[in-house]
This record gives structure tokens, sequence and C-alpha cells, in this order.
């Protein structure tokens, strides 16, 4: 096996909510994966939340309740792994499971015990999300893939410095050890891996976590790492679209986007992969792609470092309700208390403040009547066609309150909340007519 051949995968928690998730994400990865392949996996569905809930009861000297809610979801996994597994492998996986789920109670009892949940704490246990689902998802794997699946813990390989919950990845340590610990050696000899997302250890051992897209990172930590071809992270949707579907009927699969209209999709509201999470991979020229478990046929949205970009818009996302300000220009300048706005439009007489929360209005500010959406069409060279949107509005009777221009990737357009979806439905139909040729249909 090459490097360059290597495929790293990601299993989310979103297409791991249940026993038949887990069965159908692990289906569609053995069916379209060219293996062997490493296989990151995050927690299930909620359970994340769940171990805070539970660490939080702990810390507040709820012992009783707190190791309840630990049994249970103990048992959950047990009763998942039940649901799609051959009876003695899953006898199996339930001891390994509750070998684990001891680990955790003691922990559990440690925090009631002290009456405090330190963030070193709190990371040590929401791993146990992470460790739980990964041993379900390689038993189950090891049913349907015709090499031996190996678990590894990925706390034996991601070394972080000691920000708990926050923790920052050492990828040289990580190159080093994927070489020197086994993990590539598994590979090379046809193995499939599955290690988890999100964890890590200091160079003491200590158990810490990567905070938000944490397992994002770590595929794309371990694609850098290992050289490889590509980074599949798998969704319960077919990739990123022109604007929400659920909300836009029509929306066309996008089939490639660079890691820079992704960023701006991301900051104005799209419900996407963050590039930061993946920018390990993306700084290694190692391209993303988005696939559904549903339809691992569909060849889904590709990320990549960067594109030939058309001077078309590509897709478009809204960020509401909102509030508008008027100020002074020094008045924003001096305000640093102030958080971040969503858009700030500067002209000589004057600034437009939006903000996605309601602020305390400042000394010569005045707040505008109502709320508001931010809408951003995002795409190359807006400059080009900006002019055709506001014309496709006007003769709908839709006049924004404000609109700039972004170069180099966006159109951002402030309209009243009432209209706000008639707004979206008129840019995405000239959106369509401007890129079909980027998008798959």
């Amino acid at each position: 096996m090459s490097a360059d051949a290597l495929r790293v995968h990601k299993l989310g928690g979103s297409v791991l909510p249940d026993a038949g998730g887990i069965r159908k994400a692990a289906e569609a990865l053995a069916a379209s994966a060219e293996l062997p392949a490493l296989v990151v996996v995050s927690a299930c569905a909620g359970v994340t939340d769940r171990l805070l809930v539970i660490a939080e009861r702990a810390a507040r000297g709820e012992t009783t309740t707190a190791v309840a809610g630990l049994q249970q979801l103990l048992e959950w996994h047990c009763e998942q792994g039940r649901q799609v597994l051959p009876e003695p492998v899953a006898r199996g996986l339930e001891e390994r499971l509750r070998g684990l789920g001891q680990q955790a109670l003691q922990l559990c009892r440690g925090i009631a015990a002290l009456r405090e949940l330190t963030p070193r704490s709190r990371d040590a246990m929401l791993a146990f999300g992470e460790l739980l689902s990964s041993q379900v998802v390689a038993a189950v794997l090891e049913q349907l893939v015709p090499m031996p699946v190996v678990l590894v813990d990925a706390r034996h390989y991601v070394i972080t410095d000691a920000t708990f919950g926050a923790a920052r990845p050492q990828l040289e340590l990580l190159i080093q050890r994927v070489h020197s610990q086994g993990l590539l050696e598994h590979l090379r000899h046809g193995r499939l891996v599955v290690t988890q997302g999100f964890i890590g250890a200091t160079a003491e051992g200590r158990t810490t976590t990567l905070g938000r897209g944490g397992s994002d990172f770590s595929a794309a930590l371990f694609a850098a790492a290992l050289g490889a071809e590509e980074v599949v992270v798998w969704k319960d949707v077919p990739g990123l679209f022109t604007a929400d579907p659920l909300i836009v009927p029509g929306a066309q699969l996008i089939a490639e986007i660079s890691a820079a209209e992704m960023r701006e999709l991301a900051a104005a509201g799209a419900k996407v992969l963050h590039p930061d999470a993946v920018e390990p991979a993306l700084s290694q020229g190692i391209r993303v792609v988005l696939r559904s478990v549903t339809e691992p046929g569909r060849s889904g949205t590709r990320i990549v470092p960067a594109r030939e970009v058309p001077a078309a818009p590509l897709a478009l996302a809204w960020r509401q309700p909102c509030w508008v300000y008027s100020c002074p220009v020094p008045a924003l300048e001096s305000s640093p208390g102030l958080r971040t706005p969503l858009l700030s439009i500067v002209s000589r007489t004057g600034s437009v403040v939006v903000s996605e929360f309601p602020l305390e209005v400042p000394e010569g500010w005045s707040a505008w009547e109502g709320t508001y959406a931010l809408v951003t069409v995002v795409g190359g060279v807006p400059e080009r066609w900006s002019i055709l949107m506001l014309e496709a509005l006007a003769k709908e009777g839709i006049a924004p309150t404000s609109c700039v221009v972004d170069p180099p990737w966006a159109l951002r357009l402030v309209v009243r909340q009432e209209i706000w979806q008639r707004a979206v439905f008129v840019l995405h139909r000239m959106l369509l007519e401007q890129c079909f040729r980027c998008v798959s249909v």
C-alpha cells in the first residue's frame, strides 16, 4: 500500500444515532471505501451532552443520579451491539464496554467525592463517548470487511498541550508516533484501523479533548500525518448544497468548493463542515470529501485547498433574526467591548452594524426598528454578478435596506426579517441561472 492511496474516513455522531444508524454507516463505508483505511469515530449522537450532564451532577454531589445515568448509557451501548451483532460477538463487545464502564464509574465517584468538576476531569469523562462508540463501530466493521480490523487508542498518538477542553495537538509528535507505534504498520499490512476522534492526551498521559469540531480535526490530523490522499467525512446528507434544501426547494448539490469559499459560507450561517477543522489536511494538499451514508454511491462534495473560481455565485446562507444599528464611525472604533458584529458597513458619514444579538445601544448609536436577516451570496468575483442579483430582487419588489459587495467572495444583503425567505428564493433562482455549470445535478 502506498501512502498516497490511503484514505481517512470520519464517522460523525449524526450518522451514529442508534444500532440501525451504526450498521448503515458501517455498510456504507465498507461498500464504498478503498480498503485498507483509517476510520475516525465520534461519540454516538447525544452521548457527549449526556456525559457532561452526568459529570455536572456528580460535581453537585448527586452521586446516585450520576451513577445511574452512567449505567444507563453503558447499557444503551451494549444494547446497540446486541441488535446488530451475532450473539458471541456481542458478548465479547459487552465485556469490553463494561471494562470501560468501570473506569467511567470510578471517575464519576471521584468527581462526586471532591464535589469539583475540573477541566481535566471533564475531559476524562467526555472521552468515554468516543471510547465506547469506537468499540461498537469496530465490532460491526469486523463483520462486514474482508480484512482484519484493529482498534487503536487515539491517545497513544494524538499528543497535545494541557489546555483541557481545547487542547492543541502536536503534529510532529503524531507523525513520529504513527510511524513508530504500529499504526502505519497495520495499514501497510492491509488492516482496517479504527480510532477515536475528539480526544488526545498530554505527554504525561492525561486525557484531553480538542474542542468543537474535534473529530473532524482528528481525521485531518491523522491524514496529514499519514500523507493520505483523501479524508472522507460521512454525514446524513449528500454534501453541501447551494442553499439549505430544507428551506429552499430545488437546492443543488455542489460538486467542488474551495476552503476559502467554505469558510465564507460557514461564517454566513450555513450548517457546513468548518474548514478550520480540516485545515491540517487542506494545508497538505489533501482533499476532503463530504458523502452520505444514505446515498454512498453519490459523489458528494469535494473541499479542495484551492480551485479555479469562475465569476459566478455558488451558494447562499443567512443569519436571522438580526439587529441593526446606525452609528458614527468613531463610535464603532471606540467600542472594544462590542461583540464582533456580523457586518459593519462603513461609509464616510457613519456605519451600519448588523449583530446576531441585541446590543445595549451606546451613546450616539440608534437602533433600527424591527428585526432583520443578513443574507450572504458566496461566489467568485461578486462585483461581476451583484447587479444581476439586485435587479432580480427589484423585479419582485424586494428592496434590501443595506447591501455591500465584499470581494473576493461575497455579496451581503440586509433585509427585513418578514421578507427574508422571499429574498432567499429570488436570489437562489438567479444563482442557479448564473452558476449551473458549478454544481452537480
